[in-house]
């Protein structure tokens, strides 16, 4: 189930809503915060929209759709008003979010292969400079934001959104394997940094620009056991 929780009023702030019988992954929402969507163990993408139905502050489910078949999510994210997911198919799949409704379900609007051979294991938004040397850090409200993949060879490749095209490939850090989770952010000095997860119990930092130097990275054992989720703030 997916709760609704008002930290303010430290309740539940909406009814909860059945979703699906195996283990959510990840929720994301949008800049306006009127659609959430959300990926299983299932690979099963869910999409819930706030006043779609009779009542305009309730949120309502709209439906699930499996565009990745049987390869496993990877990520999802909004870029704007637009909706992707990441599939290990190599594909990045475009959502029809004004075309999914409470009678038509979840639609798909458009499937972008990454590269050939490409398996993505994460994703992450940034803006700016093609080389990263000035990313974007909050939601991503720009047309030209750029998508950054790691893949299962220990890369980053640099996905251009207007275009839709890679735009660069880099190589990516080694610490602790494949990297499952990314986010860029601002240190407290104002570098632009990359943090990463690896599919064990390591977390790290690579600083911008992205050029595949080794001396601009570096990693803890953040855990005792596998690294589940991570964000910045």
């Amino acid at each position: 189930n997916l709760k609704f929780y008002s930290v303010s009023l430290k309740e539940e702030a909406h009814p909860s809503i059945k979703i699906s019988n195996s283990q959510l992954k990840e929720v994301v929402c949008n800049a306006e915060g009127s659609i959430i969507a959300l990926y299983d163990m299932a690979n099963n993408l869910y999409i819930i929209k706030l006043g779609a139905g009779k009542y305009k502050d309730r949120w309502d489910y709209i439906g699930k759709h499996a565009a990745h078949l049987q390869a496993a999510i990877v990520d999802i994210c909004f870029v704007g008003s637009k909706l992707y997911s990441v599939g290990k198919d190599g594909m990045l799949v475009l959502y029809d979010l004004e075309g999914s409704t409470l009678k038509d379900g979840v639609k798909v609007k458009q499937y972008t292969q990454i590269g050939q051979g490409v398996i993505p294991t994460a994703c992450t938004l940034f803006s700016g400079a093609m080389d990263g040397s000035t990313p974007w850090t909050g939601l991503a409200t720009n047309v030209g934001s750029h998508m950054l993949f790691a893949d299962e060879t220990g890369k980053f490749r640099v996905f251009d959104n207007e275009s839709e095209g890679q735009k660069k490939v880099i190589l990516s850090p080694e610490y602790g394997g494949i990297i499952s989770k990314m986010a860029v952010f601002t240190s407290s000095k104002g570098e632009s940094c990359l943090a990463f997860a690896g599919q064990g119990k390591v977390v790290g930092l690579v600083k911008f620009p992205l050029d595949g130097d080794p001396y601009k990275s570096c990693a803890v054992v953040a855990h005792p056991l596998t690294v589940s989720y991570m964000c910045v703030d």
